[in-house]
């Protein structure tokens, strides 16, 4: 796969298993992921460069699983997971057939839930997957199968949170409830708010909590909080005129609102005629005690078995706000620092990130499926983040056994040699003029010169070329910048940041360039792909995307910048001015008082 290791040839899932079975894993680990030898090659490649995303496995990360909820299903989702993974086929078709039955039982019509989840895109029966009553069998169905191909794999953890149906899906997954259960309160779940009133709306606020729930008072008409998802990001449902006419008013202060693609307004006062029949169906289930944590976020706290079990907690779970804030920080004050997405997208990890902005120690979000368009490689993905913080992951049921047992003749470990006698200096001294002349050659690329300084060369002119030119790339990685004369003649340190150096009024520009690149990134676009004046929201960017953008700004800057203030910035020229003024107070070359800077919230 590369030089010194096994060629083009090799059989590369040999190569794998005898890596799993045969070598160490140390604390510095990265997972190189490809189809054949040549994209292992290349992934190879990028993680020997410096800035390689090398992790770094501490003690044994305490894992949870945030299952997300209604609005993340997607036609076909979990499709070529279905396809390649066992494990995943035989949860979601034993999921499928308890919820088949549950919707006979209850005298429902329509086709069956993997018929809908499987259908064609554009098909009619792919469009019944924007109604209740087959969206949240539906992602019931894919969550548990992606959570029971996690623990195959590996990936287990003991705490579980659940959005809204979510919860659900967590019940079950945590041993509260049996499938046949589980199903049962899903499909009753789904059935009831599908038949109760539509026409409401539901927005997403970018305000914390108290200040939208003392604005409701603003509007006449039904209008409650209806989720709290960060400490500056609320959802807001009930009587659509009302709730559009409070948006408004918030876009008014300066605001970022978002209009919810709904049916009904959920967790909401138009929820109330469907709390019977939540409470009836919730009255059959035989509620058993969690095998594992299960925080609430109807509560934002862990649940009990009595809570559990008492019906009024369902419904109640479908009417009141989804405390998911709440129930992210409750995890983490149990000691939970590696947060896995269970669904067809990325959406909760970005708002876990959100809910532990400027949270000090090393906490991860990690959706399980980043990339619909691939979803078996972004589990693999999946795997190799948490690996790399110390997750023991199942890689050989990863990769298969494959045929005979017969080890790949892979290298070994290089032994590092230390000297312990005099190295001739050939008389250059540090800072002597020799020294700068020779660095000089070294910078015009002049091999002969270099010999001439050095002297007693006695290797081929082609060889001496060779040392001269890797010299070069080195000197210029150190010094972060091509040729030029060092004034001192000796070898700059590393700058500790892009940002070194650059005069005030220079400094949006460098930033602006970081934040571009950043945003390119995160879409795995080309350079250049965004604009400084795009509406980052309608380029792609998502709350997981924000993460990313944040974490790669907070790398480079040395400055922790929170996800949130990535996503309260509609183009990267706002953004890079926003992160100029904050950095600019906190240079003192900013007018404001250092007290403000303080209350500022790049933290």
């Amino acid at each position: 796969m590369r030089a010194g290791g096994p060629g083009a040839g090799a059989d590369i899932a040999a190569v794998a298993r005898t890596l799993i079975r045969a070598r160490s894993s140390f604390r510095h680990r990265a997972v190189a992921i490809g189809a054949d030898a040549a994209e292992l090659s290349r992934e190879l490649d990028a993680l020997a460069a410096p800035a390689a995303p090398v992790g770094t496995a501490g003690p044994a990360p305490s894992v949870a699983f945030v299952f997300s909820g209604q609005g993340t299903q997607r036609p076909g989702m979990g499709r070529e997971l279905h396809r390649r993974f066992p494990a995943y086929a035989a949860a979601f078709d034993a999921a499928c057939a308890a919820l088949d039955r549950a919707r006979t039982l209850r005298g429902a019509d329509g086709p069956g839930v993997a018929d809908v989840v499987f259908a064609p895109e554009g098909s009619p029966a792919a469009a019944l997957l924007r109604r209740t009553e087959f969206a949240q069998p539906a992602l019931f169905a894919t969550q548990l199968a992606m959570f029971r191909l996690a623990g195959e794999l590996g990936l287990t953890g003991g705490a579980l949170l659940g959005h809204s149906i979510g919860e659900l899906t967590a019940a079950h997954a945590a041993g509260a409830l049996s499938l046949d259960d589980a199903a049962a309160l899903v499909v009753a779940r789904a059935l009831v708010m599908q038949a109760a009133p539509e026409g409401g709306a539901m927005v997403s606020l970018r305000a914390p909590e108290p200040e939208v729930a003392a604005s409701l008072k603003e509007v006449d008409g039904l209008v409650a909080v209806a989720a709290v998802n960060g400490p500056r990001s609320t959802v807001i449902s009930g009587d659509a005129a009302a709730v559009r006419k409070l948006a408004a008013a918030w876009r008014a202060r300066g605001v970022r609102t978002k209009l919810l693609a709904v049916s009904h307004a959920f967790h909401s006062p138009h929820m109330d005629p469907a709390l019977r029949g939540l409470a009836e169906a919730a009255r059959a289930l035989t509620v058993r005690e969690p095998a594992a944590v299960l925080v609430s976020t109807r509560t934002g706290r862990v649940a009990t078995r009595e809570e559990l079990a008492a019906p009024d907690h369902w419904a109640a779970q479908a009417r009141e706000p989804v405390r998911f804030h709440d129930g992210v920080r409750a995890l983490r004050a149990l000691g939970v620092d590696t947060f896995v997405e269970i669904g067809p997208d990325a959406t909760t990890a970005g708002m876990v990130a959100d809910c532990l902005a400027g949270e000090s120690g090393e906490v991860a979000a990690i959706p399980l499926v980043r990339d619909p368009s691939d979803e078996a490689r972004s589990v693999l993905r999946a795997l190799a983040q948490a690996y790399a913080r110390g997750v023991a992951v199942a890689w050989a049921k990863v990769i298969g056994e494959g045929p005979g047992a017969d080890p790949a003749a892979v290298p070994t470990y290089p032994f590092r040699h230390e000297r312990h006698w005099i190295t001739p200096s050939y008389g250059v001294r540090s800072g002597s003029p020799r020294e700068r002349e020779l660095w000089r050659a070294v910078d015009d690329l002049d091999a002969e010169r270099f010999a001439t300084v050095v002297g007693g060369v006695a290797a081929p002119p082609d060889a001496v070329g060779e040392v001269v030119a890797a010299l070069r790339r080195w000197r210029s990685g150190v010094s972060g910048q091509g040729s030029g004369e060092n004034q001192s003649g000796e070898i700059p340190a590393a700058a500790s940041s892009p940002l070194d150096g650059v005069p005030a009024e220079e400094r949006h520009a460098v930033l602006l360039a970081m934040v571009l690149a950043a945003v390119d990134g995160a879409l795995g676009h080309a350079a250049g792909a965004v604009g400084p004046h795009d509406d980052l929201t309608q380029a792609g960017i998502t709350s997981f995307g924000a993460l990313e953008i944040a974490g790669r700004i907070s790398r480079e800057t040395g400055v922790n910048v929170p996800p949130g203030l990535v996503l309260d910035h509609r183009t990267a020229h706002e953004l890079a001015a926003r992160l100029d003024e904050l950095l600019a107070s906190q240079a003192g070359d900013d007018p404001r008082s250092r007290s403000e800077h303080d209350a500022m919230e790049l933290r």
